[in-house]
């Protein structure tokens, strides 16, 4: 990007220029308010030296790469791997599915066969690169006590995506990743999926203190993981670091969040900075050990020797990556109009526009779901049925207003007042509203999922489908919206009753199939 220089000409010289402001005292330069966040000459040149160095990194990268890159950084469409996705052929033939964590060699004739599909080769050579590497790590302690939970296809499958398929990369993902569990949780935790029941007191009150949340979706459909740093300050490190494994780790659990990615945001503005910044080097080690495939990094702030610190890392990156990382300087209107360029539209980042103090509705309707589906979890590992009531009132009260009145101290971090406006893709309760196009999206939603919902016997497994539906139509952003004529403002709709409005639109589909 070329910029102009805005100022005269700097071998002008000094008496002329004193010449000048004596003929026109209009002309004369104005002190700058020091607190103004508008960055005098000096930073203006370092930071068009910078756009410039950028520039010039973003050009060594291929027209290809470069397009990629962009693409995925702004969410307009997300790059198509070269292998396939799914393991579905491999799996139809038994002795092909094995092959690949097995260290006897083959005969020249099946080994060609089967180095013509890309990722039973993939799976074969990550696997040498891990005979390599494990010795004397968390892996090979596993490999040992529970084999089957480091060779299977969804975990290898899982580190594969978030590395491109870079099998060197993907094999020394894992091995730091089941090091870096083994510290933070133990040996006892190794094999299991980790949930908000292997998180003690002090990680729970951190995790609802709101300083990281699950943002919803953006244009791309990929999860937004939010950190606000001076929002709440955690117990100790490790705690810190529990949670954030947690969060990323429930960001990367579904094959469809593996392809698309994560975004990651930093916020750093006003009341939001982090007090210090010495744990920063401990949280990047964490997201180089978790299998999440971040196509975009951005970090706002407004504080301008940051800014100039972030932009330095960023350049002494890799092309690759630094091409995914940006900077925004300014102020939250500033920072907030810039992330929407990347596909972060408004309403995403949890701030009232009135007064910039944080938003806890979403983060609230994520930990109720995640309670939900890590009692699920528990109950399928103990070999046990999950009561869908049982765990819809655990929830509530876990993520009810009172509860987490009690669980934080500032009473800022409880829910903010803020005027909702419906936006398009949101669903509104009420009749008049029945040709609202998030109306008409639940009408399509209804017409999808009607006969499944109809094959379903029990009342509580019919309960537990209509909540995933839920579930995935909030974790696009979407709101379950209605509104209050007393106070003469549109209100959330708790989760029961949006569940409630699925169910019956169901139900009325099927009395108009059958008159």
């Amino acid at each position: 990007m070329t910029f102009h220089e805005p100022f005269s000409n700097p071998q002008e010289s000094e008496s002329e220029t004193n010449c000048l402001t004596c003929i026109n005292p209009i002309r004369k330069p104005r002190a700058m308010n020091r607190w103004s966040l508008a960055p005098r000459d000096h930073e203006t040149r370092e930071k068009q030296d910078l756009d410039r160095e950028f520039a010039a990194k973003m050009n060594s990268l291929s027209l290809v790469d470069r397009e990629i890159v962009l693409e995925e950084l702004h969410g307009v469409k997300s790059a198509k791997r070269s292998t396939t996705s799914s393991f579905s052929s491999i799996s139809a033939n038994p002795r092909n599915s094995k092959k690949y964590h097995q260290s006897e060699t083959t005969s020249s004739s099946e080994s060609s066969a089967e180095s013509m599909h890309p990722l039973i080769d993939a799976m074969q050579n990550l696997q040498k690169h891990l005979v390599d590497m494990k010795r004397g790590t968390a892996y090979e302690r596993v490999e040992i006590e529970n084999p089957a939970y480091v060779s299977n296809i969804d975990f290898r499958l899982m580190f594969l995506r978030a590395n491109s398929f870079d099998v060197k990369a993907t094999a020394t993902q894992m091995i730091r990743h089941l090091d870096l569990k083994q510290s933070l949780f133990g040996k006892e935790k190794l094999t299991k999926d980790i949930t908000l029941n292997d998180l003690d007191g002090d990680d729970r009150n951190f995790l609802e203190q709101g300083s990281l949340q699950v943002l919803p979706c953006d244009s791309a459909g990929r999860e937004i993981f939010l950190c606000f740093k001076g929002l709440g300050a955690p117990k100790s490190l490790e705690s810190e670091l529990r949670v954030m494994f947690y969060i990323v780790m429930t960001m990367c659990e579904t094959e469809e969040k593996q392809k698309k990615g994560g975004v990651k945001i930093l916020y750093l503005v006003e009341d939001f900075k982090a007090k210090s910044n010495e744990n920063f080097p401990k949280h990047g080690e964490l997201f180089m050990a978790t299998p999440m495939d971040w196509k975009g990094i951005h970090v706002c702030n407004d504080d301008y020797k940051q800014y100039l610190l972030l932009s330095t890392v960023m350049h002494l990156m890799p092309p690759k990556q630094s091409a995914k990382f940006r900077v925004h300087f300014g102020s939250h209107t500033e920072c907030l109009y810039n992330l929407r360029s990347y596909g972060i539209g408004n309403g995403i980042i949890p701030i009232n526009p009135k007064d910039n103090s944080p938003v806890f509705h979403h983060h609230k309707v994520w930990l109720n779901d995640r309670v939900i589906r890590d009692n699920e979890k528990e109950m399928k590992r103990l070999g046990k049925k999950s009561q869908p009531a049982e765990v819809a009132s655990l929830a509530h009260d876990r993520a009810s207003p009172d509860t987490q009145a009690k669980s934080l101290s500032d009473s800022s971090m409880t829910d903010a007042i803020v005027e909702i406006q419906p936006r398009p893709q949101d669903m509104l309760f009420g009749k008049e509203y029945k040709f609202h196009p998030g109306n008409a999206r639940l009408h399509a939603i209804v017409v999808q999922h009607e006969l499944e919902y109809d094959d379903i016997e029990g009342k509580k497994d019919k309960i537990a489908f209509v909540g995933r539906i839920v579930h995935d139509i909030q974790a696009t952003g979407t709101r379950f919206l209605i509104f209050d004529e007393a106070t003469k403002q549109w209100k959330l709709v708790p989760i029961k009753e949006a569940r409630n409005k699925i169910s019956k639109a169901i139900r009325n589909r099927r009395r108009t199939r059958e008159s």
